[in-house]
């Protein structure tokens, strides 16, 4: 009997959960924009994985060291926000000590200033988030939950992100968001100068990340047609 029923929790409620819903979403604010999928109920909302090699990781919450910005540049709107990003530090309105570093499959286009650097592909997630380190999500068309912003709060690192770019997490306290380059540079500033409260980010990521669902939990939800986060 216990492997029958490991059989039909492995094998036959994923297959049951595809043959009801077509598609599921991270986050309720993504599942919303599906108008089609939500008006006949078929939508499953889940909660993504969370990666062992970030849970691993101890949260820090202090000033930080490096600005990691890990993203695919052939994106315009990933291309978009880093320009951003770089007119505040050219034109003065950002005024950085830490370093900030570039992950991904390609560098921004054009020449880099001083204190950006091009790390290229990284080995493993660890790589990028195990530093002293705040996160720059700089997308700032996204809507739901980018994977970046996901990685970053798993690895207890703060991260800055679009206004609209981290649904399921709107009450975190390490996620803060901008809205244009206008107000980046007050936002990245707060950021990187760290949590005003330490103990009540790392809570939150204890509570809401580290305790959250497992695998077979998400199949159920699936199969149930309910919502993790």
């Amino acid at each position: 009997m216990p492997a029958l029923k490991s059989l039909i929790t492995s094998v036959l409620l994923p297959v049951a959960a595809i043959a009801r819903v077509k598609r599921t979403y991270i986050t309720k604010a993504d599942a919303s924009f599906d108008k089609s999928l939500t008006s006949r109920g078929q939508v499953g909302v889940v909660g993504p994985n969370v990666p062992a090699e970030l849970a691993e990781l101890n949260g820090y919450y202090g000033p930080a060291d490096q600005i990691v910005i890990p993203a695919d540049f052939s994106s315009e709107h990933n291309h978009a926000g880093f320009l951003s990003l770089v007119e505040a530090v050219q034109s003065g309105r950002l005024v950085l000590a830490s370093e900030i570093v570039i992950y991904g499959p390609q560098a921004p286009p054009g020449a880099l200033p001083e204190k950006f650097r091009y790390a290229g592909f990284a080995d493993s997630l660890r790589e990028i988030y195990e530093g002293k380190c705040v996160v720059f999500a700089p997308n700032q068309n996204a809507v739901g939950m980018q994977n970046k912003v996901w990685e970053a709060v798993c690895a207890g690192r703060r991260v800055l992100a679009g206004a609209n770019a981290a649904g399921g997490l709107v009450d975190s306290p390490l996620v803060s968001r901008y809205m244009d380059g206008t107000d980046l540079p007050g936002a990245l500033e707060n950021l990187v100068s760290g949590a005003s409260n330490p103990d009540r980010c790392e809570n939150w990521r204890e509570n809401n990340i580290l305790r959250g669902p497992k695998d077979a939990d998400m199949f159920a939800f699936l199969v149930e047609g309910d919502s993790v986060l």
